[in-house]
């Protein structure tokens, strides 16, 4: 078998198929696999123990897309997985190439922590005619037959599948009570590391420094395990922040300043931000202590180390984790007493600040920049509501080339231009009185949606009918193809295997492209008539929030939240065109204009 490469997803990788080494002589079955870590070659491995117990059976896996599935890099835990869900969609259209689908054993297909997962899955292939099977059973199991000794085998199999979940339980107890012993013992745990810190690789249990770990990546050597210690390149950065926030320099001070004397960012990409000082200025590793909180949240209060426990969840608090700190437990304190000073303004500021009733649904017709609410002091010591369309900033790459602040910004004609709140709300809340009281916002939907069903309903039918039975030739074709590659490999003729191959995998995407275009003609049907089913009664819930609405008992922001996605001023014609959006359906009404 060939190697060949894999692709990333989002919950693992697809390990694609290599090439057949044998012509076809039996009765078709697909496989599965799947592994935790990235290690595609052991998928691979599981399929050749499939290939060979399905031969048993009197059964060929083609090394084909169509018969061969893997998940690598992929848990157990979850039920949605890139190949997995591509092998349902197979079955499920009823056009699946094979009558069985073999996997290794149980947990090759889930450690779910619902065990009813496994009697699911087996059922939903059987009810469109794929049987699964496991290599471990002595003997394949028809569910269709009924009987004691079919119950007695599934009962046997949900067994296993709680097994196997209790299994990957009990194994992240191991590894969570060996990761918090490392800790309380002084060694680092994780790839990532505190800024102005380096990762070494030191010797247990003394923690003598043996050699640097690199950025990326680590080494593993018996009898060895990673500590932290200073990186001295960056201290007078740490420095610098705390000594600035104690004089009582704002957070976004010191990033500018920061910035500007060039100290190590914090990343390879990006400047100082005012976040990040903060985040920075947070840390009590700075004053040599540390808390150990993985997977908890950062509310939840730390417990001493001395009295943690190996088995356990809440984060710990170490002290004395690093010697030699670059700040004073002191200069911390007093840095940590200005912070909480600050937060606390800034809630009062925020709680007495004006309500806006259309902050976040805002935004430029011209630039699609947010509006957002703005007060004013007036000359007489009023205060006045603004809406403020802010500058638009580029990219910080530009802000490190050293240009002016006035180069910095891609300016909209409209950047800096105020608008006065309140007849701009009272126009909208007017609009939407209207539109509520007398339906008129539910049959603009209706209209809408009867002139799309009205213009792609009979293109849409004669484009199914024509993708299916495109669907159709190229399965036929992919099902010669399949043939002549196995001819061809039994023959030894290497060019002609090749050729056919590729003719396979072409196959292949086209008729997974023809499947994924029909079933988006079909969803979007489906989605209109549950928008035209759901329409009276959603007229019915919005003629009651108008009564609420019109009675007091709903505030208005929490109504135009339910209603409105987004409005777009158009600040050169004095325009805003208010987008609906139907409730419960994600339907948007055609835009409507509010002078």
């Amino acid at each position: 078998m060939r190697n060949t490469d894999c692709q990333s997803s989002g919950t693992g990788h697809q390990v694609h198929s290599g090439t057949a080494s044998s012509a076809i002589t039996g009765e078709l079955a697909g496989t599965y696999g799947r592994k935790s870590d990235p290690n595609d070659e052991a998928v691979r491995l599981q399929w050749e123990t499939c290939r060979q117990r399905a031969k048993e059976d009197g059964y060929d896996i083609p090394a084909l897309p169509a018969f061969e599935f893997g998940d690598d890099f992929t848990s157990g835990r979850t039920t949605s997985r890139q190949d997995l869900d591509r092998l349902l969609e197979i079955v499920r259209s009823r056009r699946a190439p094979f009558a069985r689908l073999y996997v290794r054993d149980i947990d090759r297909l889930t450690r779910a922590d619902d065990p009813r997962f496994l009697g699911w899955f087996c059922y939903e292939c059987k009810r469109f005619g794929v049987m699964v099977c496991f290599t471990s059973d002595k003997e394949h199991v028809n569910y269709d037959e009924g009987g004691t000794e079919v119950q007695a085998d599934a009962i046997m199999k949900q067994v296993k599948a709680i097994g196997a979940s209790e299994d990957l339980r009990q194994m992240k107890k191991r590894l969570r009570i060996a990761v918090r012993g490392r800790f309380l013992k002084g060694f680092h745990v994780g790839s990532s590391h505190p800024y102005g810190t380096e990762r070494w690789l030191a010797t247990k249990p003394d923690r003598t420094p043996v050699e640097r770990m690199p950025e990326r990546g680590g080494i593993k050597r018996p009898g060895h395990a990673i500590i932290l210690r200073w990186d001295e390149s960056k201290l007078p950065a740490i420095r610098f922040i705390f000594e600035s926030l104690a004089k009582g320099e704002a957070a976004r001070g010191v990033a500018r300043a920061l910035n500007h004397r060039h100290f190590p960012k914090p990343s390879e990409e990006g400047l100082w931000t005012s976040t990040q000082v903060t985040r920075l200025a947070r840390n009590p590793i700075y004053m040599g202590d540390y808390i150990y909180a993985r997977g908890r949240s950062a509310e939840e209060t730390p417990v001493q180390a001395s009295e943690a426990k190996y088995d356990a969840f809440e984060p710990i608090y170490l002290p004395n984790y690093m010697p030699s700190p670059p700040i004073s437990a002191e200069l911390f304190a007093r840095v940590q007493k200005i912070l909480d000073g600050n937060a606390d303004r800034q809630h009062r500021r925020m709680s007495s600040r004006p309500e806006f009733l259309l902050t976040g649904l805002f935004r430029c017709a011209a630039c699609d920049q947010a509006i957002h609410g703005f007060t004013h002091r007036g000359n007489k010591g009023g205060r006045y509501r603004m809406y403020r369309h802010g500058p638009i900033r580029t990219k910080a790459a530009e802000l490190e080339a050293g240009l002016p602040a006035h180069a910095r910004r891609a300016q909209c004609a409209f950047a800096n231009r105020y608008i006065r709140a309140e007849p701009l709300e009272e126009e909208i809340l007017t609009l939407v009185r209207t539109l509520l009281r007398d339906q008129h916002l539910v049959r603009l939907a209706q209209e809408q949606l009867g002139a799309l069903r009205g213009e792609r309903h009979g293109d849409r039918s004669g484009e199914i009918s024509a993708r299916e039975k495109e669907m159709g030739d190229v399965k036929a074709q992919l099902k010669e193809a399949v043939r002549l590659h196995q001819v061809a490999s039994a023959k030894g003729n290497e060019v002609l295997a090749s050729m056919h191959e590729e003719s396979t995998t072409e196959l292949s995407a086209r008729l997974k492209s023809l499947s994924e275009a029909i079933g988006s003609l079909r969803e979007e049907d489906a989605r209109f008539q549950r928008v035209e089913q759901q329409l009276p009664a959603i007229g019915t819930s919005l003629t009651a929030l108008t009564e609420l609405f019109e009675k007091g008992t709903v505030e208005p922001k929490q109504m135009l939240r339910v209603l409105l996605e987004k409005i777009e001023l158009d600040l050169g014609g004095g325009v805003a065109h208010v987008r609906f959006l139907i409730p419960a359906t994600g339907f948007e009404v055609p835009r409507i204009e509010a002078a």
